[in-house]
């Protein structure tokens, strides 16, 4: 269950920071262009795919959690059944 946890945060946080250096990268190149216009729909670009991206990596999250719980009570649950085991 360690690894599982350690796996499992060590992806969130990458995910998460590549997500913000994706942002502030694009938004970066959006702001250096001389043509509002331009520069408007770059930000609009780089604000959509960081929205997905923020999503995707919520969505993943979440779904790791889940796998995490899921694998928590399995882990309880058979510590459970061993001890009831035990004492039959």
């Amino acid at each position: 269950t360690t690894f599982f946890t350690t796996a499992f945060f060590t992806g969130f946080f990458a995910a998460f920071f590549f997500t913000t250096f994706t942002f502030f990268l694009a938004t970066g190149f959006a702001l250096r262009r001389t043509i509002f216009l331009a520069a408007f729909f770059d930000l609009a670009f780089a604000f959509t795919g960081f929205l997905a991206a923020f999503f995707f990596t919520t969505f993943t999250f979440f779904l790791a959690t889940g796998f995490f719980l899921g694998a928590g009570f399995a882990d309880f649950f058979a510590f459970f059944l061993v001890a009831m085991a035990d004492n039959f």
